[in-house]
């Protein structure tokens, strides 16, 4: 009797976007290309070292971790903390909430929590008042008129931009690999057993071709490993 090939079953899985699913972000400490494009010199400070922006001036390599903390985690997604194994690691990482983030950046730069989804428009002049020295300037030194949030641009070291949330706060997260994660495993699993069904599936018109031809080889099963998924 002839093997009588299935019908092609969907998994229904919400697909993943990605800002650019080719870019993967695991080591923290990888170096980006930084370029200020404000026009006044930024310093940013992180595990006691120093890196210092002149205004308009040249890309720097400056590590992932670093600009974190000055632009936001560009792994985050909203409505989802994720924790994970870091791979070859045995420490685990964390990518905070893109909400929780962007209270941080808020309080980083001074912003009150109401503009969280326009943090770089908002001016020096912008900032409300000492109400009890209305006079007192609480930015010393700085333009009124430019944003306290600086324009920085940030791209990998082949020159792919990165979006990071205190400029695009919707822009969609980008992908890291983990060895032990919750909602990312979940998803992985379920994209791998798409492709296995669907390799699965080829095998079996396969075998049938080769059983009404009555010759040929049949090929090998193709492997695709399918573990259980990540369960609380």
């Amino acid at each position: 009797m002839p093997i009588q090939a299935p019908t092609r079953i969907q998994v229904n899985v919400a697909p993943t976007v990605f800002s650019d699913p080719d870019i993967t972000f695991n080591d923290l400490t990888e170096r980006l290309w930084v370029t200020n494009l404000s026009n006044r010199e930024i310093i940013w400070r992180y595990a006691r070292q120093e890196w210092t922006l002149p205004p308009k001036g040249k890309q720097q390599p400056i590590p992932l971790e670093v600009c974190i903390k000055y632009l936001g985690d560009p792994r985050s997604a909203w409505g989802v903390t994720n924790q994970f194994t870091i791979p070859g690691q045995n420490h685990p990482g964390v990518v905070p909430e893109r909400y929780a983030e962007l209270r941080r950046l808020s309080v980083h730069y001074g912003i009150y929590e109401g503009l969280l989804t326009k943090i770089d428009k908002v001016k020096f002049k912008d900032i409300p008042r000492d109400r009890n020295d209305p006079e007192r300037d609480l930015f010393p030194g700085e333009n009124p008129n430019d944003t306290i949030v600086p324009k920085i641009k940030v791209s990998t070291l082949d020159g792919q931009e990165i979006r990071f949330p205190i400029y695009e706060p919707e822009a969609s997260p980008y992908r890291y690999d983990t060895d032990v994660t919750g909602m990312t495993d979940v998803r992985t699993e379920l994209e791998k057993l798409q492709r296995q069904m669907a390799m699965n599936a080829e095998r079996i018109e396969a075998l049938q071709s080769a059983q009404e031809e009555g010759e040929g080889d049949i090929p090998a099963a193709a492997e695709d490993t399918v573990e259980a998924p990540f369960t609380a």
